[in-house]
Order: structure tokens, then sequence, then C-alpha cells
């Protein structure tokens, strides 16, 4: 059970690393990286805005970071409450988040996949690029009805 604890100190403090890593890259060197999801696909992703937002919600703009993604305060303090839970976890020598996480992935999959699906529409119909795009087809629909 030793070896078992290492092993789960181990990924709790690589997990936390990498979270500390991308927050220096993005909010104290402000390096910008780009999204993937855009550049392969050319349409805003479910977390199309989340960066900039996180930015605003440090600089304690919440009606700001509410602009870019709605959904960026969740994730702030989801992502802020997980980072607690596993510190809790690396000085307690356990793995309960990561485990806790696990167990309502596994059940409730679904969910994560439609709160994705959500996102995805919200940013694709409410982005001023292509809010004009969607305000378009609704035009030419309303023109073809009315022909």
């Amino acid at each position: 059970t030793i070896l078992k604890n290492n092993k789960n100190r181990i990924i709790n403090t690589v997990i936390l690393l990498i979270v500390t890593f991308m927050f220096i890259v993005l909010f104290v060197l402000k390096i910008e990286i780009p999204c993937m999801f855009k550049s392969i696909l050319g349409i805003s992703c479910p977390g199309c805005g989340m960066t900039r937002a996180i930015g605003e919600i440090l600089k304690l703009n919440l009606i700001g970071a509410l602009k870019y993604n709605i959904f960026s305060v969740f994730m702030f303090i989801f992502i802020l409450l997980s980072c607690v839970f596993i510190l809790i976890d690396i000085f307690k020598n356990s793995n309960k988040y990561l485990t806790f996480m696990n167990r309502i992935l596994n059940k409730y999959w679904y969910l994560f996949i439609l709160i994705l699906v959500i996102m995805f529409l919200i940013n694709f119909c409410f982005n001023p690029v292509y809010a004009c795009w969607c305000l378009e087809i609704k035009i030419k629909i309303k023109k073809s009805t009315l022909h």
C-alpha cells in the first residue's frame, strides 16, 4: 500500500504542476495558445473565450468573464476547488478526490456531453462572428417562407 499511496501522491502532484504551468503560461507570461478546434474546424469550440474569461475573473470582472464565456465562473470555481481538494489529498496521502471524480464521470457521463453541447451552441450562436451568420440564416429562412 505504500507504493500505491506514493503513486497517488505523484499523480496528484503532476496534475497540480500541469495546472500551475498552464496558469503561468497563460496569465503570467501571457503566451497565447491557439485553439486547435477552431484552427481545424473554423468554428468556436465549447470552451471558446474561456482563457480570456478566466483572465477577467482574476481581475474581478465577473460581467466581462460572462461575456467571453457564460460557463467561465463555474469552470473557475471548479478548477480552484479541484486544486484545493487535490492539495488536501497530497497532504493526507490519499486519492479520494480523483476517485470521486472518476465515479461521477462514469455515472453521469451523459451530463458532461450535454454541457459540452450546450456550451458549443451558446458559443456558436452568441459569438459575434457566428451570431451574424445565424442571423443571416434566419433572414434567408424568413424570406424563403414569405415567397
